[in-house]
């Protein structure tokens, strides 16, 4: 293996993310069994460390180590050729993989077990040995870092440990999943039946502050990316929808730490995947100088980016189609088993003509892991194409691209810290309520209504009558309205909008994690308000209704 030498952390550097795709640079694993689709999505499988310059990702044998130099090279190169690799090895696949905060130890779960690695010497087979071994009465299926403890959860128990002799600090019951403040001050919990709790870290025996979520269901994930928000993802009744993500308002400064009323639902942004056999779990990190969330899922095909603006907005985006690198890897499906981000220097590398004295941009490269076993590492943006391609790593709202509607779409989720008036709803420009005038006129529509085509207006007769639409709105085309009848009829939408059925790209729910009000929401909650007696001109608020 190829010398270690440490990277330094670099503001402006390339990221690196996990995803499901082709790869454009295979790491071959071959030793390895193969593993199915359903062991795989069991797993977070994946963790970076920028300050060690490496990339730990779970395999069937144990833990295989890259330096992601090694890994930029090849983009570069164009080669085809194995990146080397170190290999912790286990008796049987890891269920979860994390570097400490400050990257001085490599923490391994593997069944009831949770094995502790320091990493100044994790490259050197001889002196490869755990430092310590946390053992639970239930397999393990995550753990959480902070600077001083460690919290290890498993469906019996959860408990916390100490990072300076590896004890235990106390344990609790009945916890489905936790996670730590990013300043190590306050621990979160998440539980059965909606219950989500927060304590200090100077006494965590002691609640200080709970809530019960108006979903009552399991609170399977809790990703605390800042102080004032947390991601959960909630169990969803729903068959064929398991697990559902929210981004919950915290104020530790407050007795009242919670407000759920301000939460924001994420779901009618996520596209899952038509497999039932595989198991939905989350990933998700955050990009403190950019002030973006990358979340995913075990089974949706693609990662999102939420952004939260200086105007206080969470902007969720869909990394664009054209900025996607053409990867040649057809054989396997690569699902998403966590996110690693690399803030390396990517810059000193030639660019694609030779020319020494031309840099690349800054870009991020994904990694993964097939069901045959395959590490598998991409640019999310070919980095060989004639015309350049748009950075998308500089922190300000334009290096995420939104969706247009004639693409895909985009999600604009105003932030709970500041109430403004409602202001009308729009699909990127193509649809908005009439102002109202002092005589009431029949709906007109302007402009044609559709992700792709398909939605006109009927045109007008010398009887003016009401428009009635009994089927959905669908992306791609085809909706239109009926005839007019004899009798008038008062608006009336039967469905959902959503792409290709309720609220969400993949169809089939109501957003009512927060709400007991069962109206269907789209995207910031498309309402439309009920008839009167009196003929009124329609009206079209913008309610989020989350």
């Amino acid at each position: 293996m190829d010398s270690y030498t440490p990277a330094e952390l670099q503001d402006d550097s390339p990221l690196m993310f996990i995803g499901r795709s082709k790869a454009s640079s295979i790491i071959s694993t071959s030793d390895n069994k193969n593993l199915t689709a359903d062991e795989l999505s069991t797993f977070k499988l994946i963790s970076s460390s920028n300050k060690l310059g490496l990339v730990a990702c779970g395999t069937s044998n144990g833990v295989s180590l890259l330096q992601t130099n090694h890994i930029h090279t090849h983009f570069v190169e164009k080669s085809t050729n194995p990146v080397k690799y170190q290999t912790i090895k286990l008796d049987g696949t890891p269920s979860y993989v994390a570097f400490s905060k400050d990257s001085e130890y490599l923490g391994v779960a593997r069944g009831d077990q949770v094995f502790i690695y320091h990493t100044g010497n994790i490259l050197d087979e001889d002196t490869q040995k755990p430092v310590s071994t946390i053992k639970l009465n239930d397999n393990v299926t995550s753990f959480d870092w902070s600077a001083e403890s460690l919290l290890v959860v498993s469906k019996q128990s959860t408990q916390v440990f100490s990072c300076k002799d590896w004890s235990k600090k106390c344990e609790y019951g009945d916890v489905c999943s936790g996670g730590w403040s990013v300043d190590g001050q306050h621990l979160m919990l998440g539980r059965k039946n909606g219950v989500v709790e927060i304590r200090s870290k100077d006494s965590l025996e002691t609640c200080s502050c709970s809530i019960t979520l108006k979903m009552e269901t399991d609170v399977e994930y809790v990703h605390w990316f800042t102080l004032e928000y947390a991601l959960l993802g909630l169990v969803v009744p729903e068959e064929g929808y398991p697990l559902a993500p929210l981004i919950l308002p915290i104020q530790t400064s407050q007795k009242d730490m919670f407000d759920q009323d301000k939460a924001i639902s994420l779901y009618d942004d996520i596209n899952y995947s038509e497999e039932e056999s595989r198991k939905r779990t989350f990933y998700s990190i955050y990009l403190e100088p950019w002030n973006l969330l990358v979340f995913g899922a075990s089974d949706f095909t693609k990662l999102l980016v939420a952004k939260f603006t200086p105007n206080k907005e969470w902007v969720i985006c869909i990394i664009e189609e054209k900025n996607q690198a053409s990867i040649p890897y057809r054989q396997n499906q690569l699902f998403p088993l966590g996110i690693a981000t690399d803030f390396n220097d990517f810059t000193k590398l030639p660019n694609k003509a030779g020319d020494q004295g031309a840099t690349f941009e800054p870009a991020p490269v994904l990694i993964g892991l097939t069901t045959e076993s395959d590490i598998v590492a991409w640019s999310l943006v070919d980095k060989f194409a004639k015309s350049p391609y748009p950075s998308l790593c500089e922190p300000n709202i334009n290096a995420i691209k939104p969706l247009t509607s004639s693409q895909q779409s985009q999600s604009v989720i105003k932030s709970p810290i500041e109430s403004e008036k409602p202001k009308p709803f729009t699909f990127g420009g193509g649809f908005k309520a009439p102002e109202p005038s002092e005589k009431p006129k029949p709906l007109e529509i302007k402009q044609d209504f559709g992700f792709g085509g398909g939605f006109k207006a009927p045109e007008q007769t010398e009887k003016s009558k009401p428009l009635e639409i009994k089927s959905e709105f669908t992306f791609g085309g085809g909706s239109k309205a009926p005839e007019p009848s004899e009798k008038p009829k008062t608006l009336e939408i039967k469905q959902d909008f959503g792409f290709g059925g309720n609220n969400n790209f993949g169809g089939g729910f109501k957003n009512d994690f927060l709400t007991t009000d069962k109206a269907n929401s789209g995207f910031g909650g498309f309402k439309v308000p009920d008839q009167t007696e009196k003929s009124k001109p329609l009206e079209i608020k913008s309610e989020f209704n989350f």
